[in-house]
């Protein structure tokens, strides 16, 4: 299990180019990258996706790269604003009434009259560079992630242990309400009884005694839990496919049952135990969206 928030960053030289990665990443439902990165590397982009949806499968992932070539850049001249520069020159001549003279050099320190050729990176020991850089970078990345998802096992873990606490304080409440129901029912059995007709006393009675045992028993729910739990723990330690999704939906599951438990075992003194389980499972659904 890893988290699906997770950063990484990576530097690294040849006698040529320096190249800087960071990769940073926040849950969603789908593997989606955004990749800012020089114009000279942007034809490989494409290939840069590939890399990391080896690392990471599911979250919004952000990833940076900055490349530098220590070679002599490639200048060219910008000949339409070299030109404006010297006309507008020329006219403080004139507004002045100087004839001070600047020199092709004074021009050329002018920011944007020189500007660097954009040239596409395609030489095999950049690509070298650049994969080896992105793959580190990922593994620190990787480490982040797998740090914080053996944590979030810790904390689901003991989230799960609270759970079984809590269900096991209500099954032990189960006898003394089933006596509380059974002692209604007795009651409104001898209000029946004292009715005259007999098609009519047997029909309420029945009615009567489904609706009481069925408000009273709570172990099929309690039992679904128990599975559940069990499932929970198993998909911790077995490392799944997709464990997040997996553990979404047993969470909803353990949801489900502890509501319908809920509405059965309608007794204050399971009260603070169901609301617990309920507590926990919220707990540990948000927490599980960040589970890739």
């Amino acid at each position: 299990m890893r988290s699906m928030t997770g950063y990484g960053h990576f530097f690294s030289k040849n006698d040529r180019y320096e190249v800087e990665v960071e990769v940073k990443s926040v849950n969603g439902r789908y593997f989606d990258v955004n990749i800012q990165a020089d114009n000279s590397i942007s034809h490989l982009e494409k290939s840069i996706s590939d890399i990391i949806s080896q690392y990471i499968k599911r979250g919004r992932v952000s990833a940076k790269i900055f490349v530098t070539d220590k070679q002599e850049q490639n200048l060219e001249l910008d000949e339409e604003y070299l030109k404006h520069l010297y006309s507008l020159h020329r006219e403080a001549e004139e507004v002045l009434n100087t004839a001070e003279k600047i020199s092709v050099q004074d021009f050329l320190k002018f920011d944007g009259v020189l500007k660097r050729r954009i040239n596409k990176i395609n030489d095999d020991d950049f690509m070298q560079t650049l994969e080896a850089t992105l793959k580190q970078c990922l593994t620190t990345y990787n480490d982040m992630t797998m740090k914080e998802g053996r944590q979030m096992e810790i904390w689901i873990s003991e989230s799960i242990d609270r759970i079984g606490e809590a269900l096991h304080l209500i099954e032990a409440e189960i006898p003394a309400y089933r006596e509380k129901i059974k002692k209604k029912l007795l009651i409104a059995v001898k209000d029946i009884l004292e009715q005259k007709s007999d098609d009519y006393v047997e029909k309420r009675i029945l009615t009567e005694v489904s609706f009481y045992v069925d408000k009273a028993d709570v172990t099929e729910e309690l039992t679904r839990i128990k599975d559940h739990i069990s499932k929970v723990k198993e998909t911790i330690v077995s490392h799944v496919k997709d464990p997040g999704r997996k553990l979404n939906f047993i969470f909803q599951e353990i949801h489900r049952e502890i509501q319908t438990t809920g509405s059965k075992f309608n007794s204050v003194a399971v009260f603070p135990y169901i609301l617990q389980i309920k507590e926990e499972v919220e707990k540990c659904r948000e927490l599980v969206q960040n589970v890739e």
